[in-house]
C-alpha cells in the first residue's frame, strides 16, 4: 500500500488546498490512501472523503492538534477532538480506536522524550524540518522503537510529492520511505498564506523577503 502522510487543506489557517484536488495529485502520484491532517479539525478529511469512490482513494480522518506541548496528530478517528491537553488528546484517539503520532518532534515541541513515550508512532521525516531534526526524530524513534512514519506536511499542492510510504500496515515497522525537500519557496508560501489568514499583515514583507531570497539561491 502506498500512502500520502501529514497533508493541510483549506480548513487549516496556512493551507488553501481543496481536498478533492488533494487526492487527485495523490492519485497521479501512485497513492492508495490518503491522510489529511488538518489543524484541530477533521472537516478537511471528512469532506475528502466524499469524493473516495469518485477518485478510487481511502482517505483517513485525521487531525494535528496543539497541546501545550506542541503537536499531536490523531488517524484512524470517527470525530473532532475537543481537548487540548496532551494526556487528554492521546485519550480521546485511543477512545474513538485511533492511532496516536508525533509530528515533527523536535520542532515546535516541549519534553520531546516524553511525548515520543505516550504515542504510537513516531515521524522520522518532515518535510518542513531541517535534516538535522529528522536525523534527531529517527534516532528518537529508533531509541524507544516506536514504529515510523514520514510526512509531506504539504501545504500547497507542489509539496504532496515529497513524502511518500508504502507498507502493508501503518503500524509496521517496516516501511519503504520516497523523500524530497520542498524548496524554501514552498515552504515560506504556507508560512505566507498563514499570516495572511490570521490578519498578521505585518508579517508579510519579512516572508516575501525570505521567500525571494530562497528563490535566489536556488
Amino acid at each position: 500500500m502506498k500512502a500520502c502522510f501529514h497533508i493541510h487543506t483549506k480548513y487549516s489557517f496556512d493551507s488553501l488546498m481543496g481536498p478533492k484536488k488533494i487526492l487527485k495529485i495523490c492519485k497521479h502520484l501512485g497513492a492508495d490512501v490518503v491522510y489529511i491532517t488538518d489543524h484541530n479539525t477533521i472537516k478537511g478529511s471528512l469532506e475528502a472523503k466524499k469524493y473516495e469512490k469518485e477518485l478510487g482513494i481511502e482517505v483517513i480522518l485525521g487531525t494535528e492538534i496543539r497541546t501545550q506541548y506542541g503537536d499531536i496528530i490523531g488517524v484512524n478517528i470517527t470525530e473532532e477532538i475537543t481537548t487540548r491537553d496532551f494526556g487528554e488528546v492521546l485519550d480521546e484517539i485511543k477512545l474513538q480506536g485511533g492511532i496516536s503520532i508525533l509530528p515533527h518532534p523536535y520542532r515546535g515541541h516541549k519534553r520531546v522524550e516524553y511525548l515520543a513515550s505516550k504515542v504510537d508512532l513516531i515521524e522520522v521525516w518532515n518535510g518542513h524540518s531541517t535534516p538535522e531534526e529528522n536525523q534527531k526524530a529517527l534516532k528518537l524513534a529508533q531509541n524507544l522503537e516506536k514504529p515510523p512514519v514520514v510526512g509531506s506536511d504539504a501545504h500547497i499542492y507542489s509539496e504532496l510529492r515529497n513524502a511518500i510510504m508504502v507498507y502493508d500496515s501503518i503500524l509496521d515497522f517496516e516501511k519503504t520511505f520516497y523523500t524530497s525537500y520542498p524548496r524554501v519557496y514552498q515552504k515560506e508560501l504556507s508560512s505566507l498564506i498563514g499570516h495572511v489568514r490570521r490578519g498578521r499583515i505585518w508579517n508579510v514583507p519579512f516572508v516575501v523577503f525570505r521567500m525571494l531570497g530562497g528563490l535566489l539561491r536556488q
